[in-house]
């Protein structure tokens, strides 16, 4: 395997949490954008940056039961040689992993906001976000732990994909 790894994460906050676990080394290196796979159709252009080989880790929600576009992008990513495709998929969304993977009932427990957006606004701006996530027990191994049996997502849901980011089989 290579050791060039590239983040699509479906949101900011995603792209928050994940530089903030590389920097602490509790997950694999690697360049991190913000990109909706879902959503969006991925172009050549933004393949061009990427390494020969580079490992590529998609990280999205569930919570939209369309993958028409999702398939696009990785018979794309295929036939330009990314071979290595993860898919790491928060069960419903990103606020929804965040909460199982720490002793919150809510996510606005985090920051006692009264909405997604609220908590999301909050989450963005906290600084030393490791110490606000220790201080609500996240577990790291719990993070997006959890292998998705529903359709239509089921197909892309692997235990060693969830396990890839955590260099628990690199």
């Amino acid at each position: 395997m290579t050791k060039y790894f590239q983040y699509f994460v479906e949101g900011e906050c995603e792209r928050k949490l994940i530089n903030e676990l590389k920097g602490s080394n509790m997950i694999l290196p690697g360049k991190v954008e913000v990109f909706n796979v879902l959503r969006d159709k991925i172009s050549k252009q933004r393949l061009l940056v990427l390494k020969p080989k580079t490992n590529i880790i998609l990280i999205y929600d569930i919570d939209v039961e369309k993958t028409e576009i999702l398939k696009y992008n990785i018979d794309f990513l295929k036939k330009h040689n990314f071979k290595k495709i993860y898919h790491i998929q928060s069960l419903n969304n990103f606020e929804d992993e965040l909460v199982f993977a720490t002793s919150l009932k809510s996510i606005n427990d985090m920051y006692h906001t009264a909405s997604v957006d609220e908590f999301k606004t909050k989450f963005l701006h906290q600084n030393n976000l490791l110490a606000k996530l220790k201080n609500i027990h996240y577990t790291n191994c719990e993070m997006w732990s959890r292998v998705n049996k529903k359709e239509p997502f089921s197909v892309y849901s692997k235990e060693e994909d969830l396990n890839i980011i955590k260099k628990l089989k690199v």
